[in-house]
Formats: C-alpha cells, structure tokens, sequence
C-alpha cells in the first residue's frame, strides 16, 4: 500500500454484530475468510478486537449464563450475571477464575481463527475497575488478577495478541498498548505523553510498546468519519517519534494529507 511495509491489519470494533459473539457480522462481512485470505496475500496478518464482556443480546450472553460463565454481583458461580457499563454500554464480565469459561472463551477463539484464518487479537478492556463490584473474598479482587487472567486467554491462542492494560504479565510476549492519546501535543495525554509513557513501560518491564494511533484518536476531529485531519505537523512529527519505538500504527493514513506527508511517513518506516 503506497509503499509501505506489510505486517499486521487489525480489524476493530463492529466486526460482530453482538459483544461476546465471535462471529463476523455477514452483513458487513459477507465473507470473511476470503478477505483474510486476501489480506494474507497482500502480506499482513490479521487480527480483530475483542473484549471480556458479553451484551443480553449476544448468544454468548445466554449460553454463558446458564453455565455460570459470567461474573454476579456476590460471587458465587451461577448468581445473575452483574452488569457493568463500558464504553458501549452494558455487558456481562467473563469470570476469567472460572477455569470451564476460560477454555470456553478459548476454544471459541481459536474456532474464530481456525475458520477465518486470523492471526489474532487485540485484547481491549482487562482493567481491573470492571471487576470493582466482586467482594473481596472473589479470587479476581486480588491486585489486578483479572487483568493477568485475559491476557492470559490472548497469550495461550496466538502469537499475535495485543492488550490494552497490564500486570505480571510480563513472561507472555505480547505488545502492550498505550492508552489512547489525544490528538494534541504535550504532555497532557498528547504527542510527548507517547514518549514517557513508552519509557515508563519499558522501565517497569514491558518493552513491547505499541503507542496507538499514529496522530493520536482524533475523537474530538472525526479524522475517520470524515471530519478534521489532525494538525499535519502534528500528525509527522507524531510518524518521527514512533519509528524510534518496537512498532507502529497507522489508523489515519499519511495519504489522507497530501504526498509530502505520504513521502515523510514511508522514510519514517
């Protein structure tokens, strides 16, 4: 693509239809082991995103249920599953301590993989604050225990696993992303925040850093939906500092400026 290098295309939310599903919506997929293929072809590895929560409306959600697969607000195994809000609204938890949930978790992600031909995943959510309303005795209450435990779940199905959040997790080999970045500069969640927070994870043992978009989100610019591109400058200066890191992302292409950034971004690569 415009010259780049190839190496890992990651699908992000709304490949499903239902949170806890992993299965491609046909709708917008209508066949996704073709375009893994495709992809595969072109040279990347493919990985899709997922997290530890499962909606009312998601088969997974009923299935789990019944089986005792998700966390309730007092801790015993087949109470009703407490719901927590998140970003997309509100979810089930898997109970990463149950060990049948876990393989089940697994197994159906290692199916996902073995039908479509994915590589992996981005492991989003695993912060321990989703699991705050556990009383104390629940084995996942115990320092970030359960932010351990799903990275865990990507580390045993690939080698190809990204996760958001992270604790003792350092053996697994996996990259660890920063959390996302404004897009700004300073060090106020902007462009310098990149670059301390790469040297905090590094000083306390993750040297696998994958500092997010390149310009940072631009939620507040609707960069990809059309909106405001970040500030060009910005947006290189940005390419600079993360070609001095283990990786790099682009979710806002170089070309959606002009060919002057495109020529800087390739050299950055």
């Amino acid at each position: 693509v415009e010259g780049f290098p190839r190496s890992v295309m990651e699908i992000d939310d709304k490949w499903s239809r239902n949170y806890g599903d992993f299965k491609f919506d046909q709708h917008r997929f209508p066949n996704p082991k073709r375009m893994v293929s495709d992809l595969h072809k072109m040279g990347f590895k493919v990985t899709v995103w997922i997290v530890p929560f499962a909606t009312v409306s998601s088969d997974a959600y009923w299935y789990g249920k019944k089986r005792g697969y998700f966390l309730s607000s007092d801790g015993s195994q087949y109470g009703e599953p407490q719901l927590v809000r998140w970003w997309q609204g509100l979810a089930a938890v898997l109970d990463l301590s149950n060990p049948s949930a876990v393989e089940w978790t697994k197994k159906r992600l290692r199916a996902l993989m073995r039908e479509t031909g994915v590589d992996g995943y981005k492991m989003d959510a695993g912060e321990a604050n989703f699991v705050s309303f556990l009383p104390r005795s629940h084995p996942l209450r115990a320092p970030d225990a359960f932010t351990t435990a799903w990275a865990k779940v990507g580390a045993d199905v690939s080698g190809f696993i990204e996760t958001r959040s992270a604790y003792n997790s350092h053996g697994l080999g996996v990259f660890v992303r920063e959390f996302d970045k404004d897009s700004r500069w300073g060090y106020r969640n902007g462009l310098h925040a990149v670059i301390s927070s790469a040297i905090l994870l590094g000083i306390i043992g993750y040297p696998l850093v994958l500092p997010d978009m390149i310009g940072g989100n631009a939620y507040a610019e609707g960069a990809i939906m059309g909106g405001e591109l970040p500030e060009k400058e910005l947006y290189i200066r940005w390419c600079l500092a993360t070609a001095l890191l283990p990786s790099m992302q682009f979710s806002i292409a170089p070309w959606q400026y002009d060919e002057e950034t495109v020529t800087l971004a390739r050299h950055a690569c």
